[in-house]
């Protein structure tokens, strides 16, 4: 939303209504250079200045134009706080050089770090290696809360900060570290004040279950809402019929199913031999998909968590709800840019990477977004001073919106060529 204008801002209009207000009182004409000529014009300067201020104060009570900490406290009459920083979490796996007669248990708190020694980790549980084994999986957290931390792959935190372990041989994560987050940014933050109404009863509606998802972790940047459409399936014995319209009829059984009652009726029209394997599938009648989208792109575990968490205290308890990582979707930005013969092709080569990173940037966090060749690739880097033109090569076609999917785009092979011409 625009920045509203209470107050009408116009210093030159104000400086002329000063200046012939003077006139009128002195009697006297005011020449460019006089001291009170320059007078009303700082006059005039300082007073547009504190309408500006009287102009940003108004908007900040409006929550589509306020930023922190303004926004927070608007955020407050919905019950609807700032989602604040997050630490990152993984699963370790600690190897033993040695079996013991004993359950070994290495407490809550036990510490490593990462491979460059920049960041903690602690255990969140004590963990217990039986006797005669030698290696046990535990959970860890980041001692400080930080997105920093998602930067670390599986095998990347690995080393045990504490001498007395002697007994320990290596120490590794598992997945790669993820679920660390700064606060949540004011642009997301007035999304879901702008959606908190939907959350001042139960989930159910769609606008209500993105809201609670957006609300379980500063990460997520955009949710989508997904009921899958399944049939039921019966397979004997290699036989598999789909339910369609709830009923299927072949040469072994008939069958006809209520989904919402989740009951199924088979009818053998043969005999089937001891041993024989019948696999029913009963696909849930109310299953809910909740698609998320982080900064980072897929949602980690611990995210996905946090929204389950999130959803099983407000979800109908009929609404079976499944959070799912959106779905990414790969291209290449690949093509050549045309400038003139003249032109600096250093800068236009760093502004033409500005211009596609930060349209990366910006696709990367909505789900359910199209890319349009020419309006969203072509036409932004043919505004740069001294580009003639920009042939794509990659992508061939415009990329159309797909259902709970978002686009991360790479750029791949840019060249530039000068024309015979300057413009």
């Amino acid at each position: 939303m625009s920045s509203l204008d209470f107050i009408k801002v116009d210093a030159f209009e104000d400086e002329q209504n000063l200046i012939k207000k003077f006139e009128q009182e002195t009697d006297t004409k005011l020449q460019p250079m006089q001291d009170a000529r320059i007078l009303i014009s700082l006059i005039a300067y300082y007073g547009s200045l504190l309408k500006s201020q009287v102009n940003d104060a108004c908007n900040l009570n409006i929550v589509e134009n306020s930023r922190a900490p303004f926004l927070d406290f608007l955020g407050r009459f919905k019950n609807c706080p700032r989602n604040t920083k997050q630490k990152g979490e993984d699963d370790l796996l600690i190897k033993l050089n040695t079996t013991f007669s004993y359950d070994l248990t290495i407490n809550k708190g036990f510490q490593v770090k990462s491979n460059d020694g920049l960041y903690i980790f602690e255990t969140q549980n004590d963990l217990i290696i039986k006797a005669g084994e030698n290696q046990g999986r535990v959970r860890i957290e980041s001692q400080e809360a930080t997105a920093e931390v998602n930067k670390y792959k599986a095998g990347e935190v690995n080393t045990v900060i504490s001498s007395s372990f002697s007994f320990i041989d290596s120490v590794s994560n598992i997945n790669g570290i993820n679920g660390g987050s700064e606060d949540e940014s004011d642009e997301n933050y007035i999304k879901r004040i702008l959606l908190a109404p939907e959350g001042f009863s139960v989930a159910g509606p769609e606008l209500a279950y993105i809201y609670f998802a957006l609300s379980a972790h500063p990460s997520i940047v955009d949710v989508s809402v997904d009921v899958p459409s399944e049939d039921a399936t019966v397979d004997i014995n290699g036989s598999k019929s789909i339910l369609s319209e709830n009923q299927a009829d072949n040469e072994l059984f008939s069958t006809i199913i209520n989904y919402q009652t989740g009951e199924m009726e088979i009818d053998l029209k043969q005999q089937i031999n001891s041993g024989s394997k019948i696999k029913v599938k009963i696909p849930h009648p109310y299953e809910i998909d909740i698609y998320t989208l982080t900064e980072d792109g897929e949602a980690g575990d611990t995210t996905l968590k946090a929204v389950e968490n999130r959803l099983q205290d407000v979800r109908p308890l009929c609404d079976y709800v499944v959070p799912k990582s959106a779905i990414v979707k790969d291209f290449t930005i690949s093509g050549t840019v045309y400038i003139t013969k003249n032109a600096d092709k250093e800068v236009i080569e760093k502004k033409v990477n500005d211009v596609l990173n930060g349209f990366l940037n910006t696709i990367k966090l909505k789900l359910n977004k199209g890319v349009v060749k020419h309006t969203d690739i072509i036409s932004p880097v043919c505004q740069i001073e001294n580009v003639y033109d920009f042939t794509l090569t990659e992508p061939k076609t415009n990329l159309t919106p797909l259902k709970n999917t978002y686009y991360r785009g790479l750029l791949g092979n840019i060249q530039f060529e000068r024309v015979n011409y300057d413009e």
